[in-house]
């Protein structure tokens, strides 16, 4: 019982930071705001575990809850004399569209069946059932038991905390428990990709919204990373919101969805290395273009580069002041042409996507097509740019730096190529699909 009640503490904590700091940025109180409350308060949590650390405190439940403390005061009073403003967006509708009973039933059924394997996996099952389980919670609880940031003894020391600190801040009041550590990220997950739902169904309707979260939980590599135990699927998902957010940014000129895109960019970059390569310089350079185009480049600088790269880049500029790399594989870059070939095979015969990856890179020739006559529209589709962009990436990196190693071994590529898989799933189907 009192683990249930400091999991529903936390957990209100954590959203209160979350749904505050959204609420002093939208000034509204929608839905997507309250889904997105607890993930965007898993970043503020991440802060608040790197300042004590930069501050020189214990992580015990003293410290940490009066920072926690500090900070839901201070969100409180900014969002209080904020003020309250109705915007156009509190106003609108949500697009209607025919959802037929069966369609709806099919989806519905996928979906279940995707987030109970899951459920069972992350709280039910023991947690050695995955090896990898070691590699975040493991740490999470060394650290938790030191009460400080571990690094001696711990192989690729570079991780960022953001899962870390998520599974320590709730083994705080009563313990360490796996089972507790798994339940955090599972919500994490549950509470992403409930919001990733209801911002495409604010933009696009119901039936958009319900195919294309079916679209994304039918991916099987996506059912098993969210069993937990890896953080790639929360960066990816991160990455997702990001997307979709600075698509409502250029589409609708609202600038408060550029802020929270860039926001979740830099929650991306806590949360692993690959989220500064494949989150918050993307979000960066389509910022910057975004603002470019519209003529609002101080505006964009001010609202959303810079917060990103202010509470994105904390992390980064710790590894270089302590002299880590950025990378514990290494720097070295060279062409391997002979991962071509693996390349391909991991793409279209081997591993978890299959026909999925033939669709993908179908529905690009199909995007360049539509978009042969006016280059332009290309250029406002930023979840396709980010998503053509992130596939491309993960073949340099494959191809050219130290990497080829795992794709000749079959380690890693799949839970990288799992962003731009997820990127294009979603671009592809809002650009096709969201018309009746």
């Amino acid at each position: 019982m009192i683990a249930i009640l400091s999991f529903i503490g936390i957990t209100a904590l954590l959203s209160g930071e979350g749904h505050l700091l959204l609420r002093g940025i939208t000034r509204r109180n929608d839905a997507v705001t309250i889904a997105l409350s607890y993930p965007l308060g898993t970043l503020t949590n991440a802060l608040v575990f790197f300042l004590a650390h930069i501050l020189g405190l214990r992580w015990t439940l003293l410290s940490i809850g009066s920072i926690h403390g500090v900070l839901i005061i201070a969100l409180l009073v900014w969002f209080l004399t904020r003020g309250r403003r109705k915007t156009a967006a509190e106003h609108e509708r949500i697009p209607s569209s025919h959802l037929s009973p069966i369609l709806a039933s099919v989806c519905g059924i996928v979906a279940l069946v995707a987030l109970l394997s899951a459920a069972l996996y992350a709280l039910a099952f023991p947690t050695f059932f995955w090896d990898a389980f070691t590699n975040w919670a493991m740490r999470s609880m060394q650290s938790y038991q030191a009460q400080s940031l571990v690094f001696d003894g711990i192989a690729k020391a570079q991780y960022p905390i953001l899962i870390h600190s998520l599974h320590v801040v709730f083994a705080l009041p009563g313990g360490w428990s796996d089972r507790l550590a798994n339940a955090a990220t599972f919500l994490l997950s549950t509470t992403s990709l409930l919001t990733l739902f209801l911002l495409i169904r604010r933009q696009y309707g119901n039936r958009c919204a319900l195919i294309g979260i079916t679209l994304l939980l039918a991916i099987p590599l996506v059912v098993i990373h969210l069993r937990q135990g890896y953080a790639d699927i929360h960066v990816t998902l991160f990455i997702l919101l990001a997307s979709l957010f600075l698509h409502e940014h250029v589409t609708s000129g609202d600038v408060t969805s550029l802020t929270i895109s860039g926001l979740l960019a830099a929650a991306a970059a806590w949360t692993k290395l690959e989220g500064l390569y494949f989150a918050l310089l993307p979000f960066i350079a389509l910022a910057l273009v975004t603002s470019v185009q519209r003529k609002t480049l101080h505006k964009g600088i001010r609202r959303g580069i810079l917060p990103a790269c202010v509470l994105g880049l904390g992390w980064v500029a710790f590894l270089l002041a302590s002299g880590l790399p950025l990378s514990p594989h290494g720097s070295s870059v060279a062409f391997h042409p002979e991962a071509i070939r693996l390349v391909l095979v991991q793409l279209f015969v081997t591993g978890s996507f299959g026909v999925h990856w033939y669709a993908i890179a179908l529905g690009i020739v199909a995007l360049i097509v539509v978009t042969k006559r006016n280059p332009r529209t290309l250029l406002q589709d930023t979840p396709s740019l980010w998503g053509i962009g992130s596939l491309l990436l993960v073949l340099a990196i494959y191809l050219c730096t130290k990497e080829v190693e795992f794709l000749v071994s079959g380690n890693t590529f799949g839970r990288t190529a799992l962003i731009p898989t997820m990127l294009l799933t979603q671009a592809l189907w809002l650009r096709f699909g969201s018309k009746e």
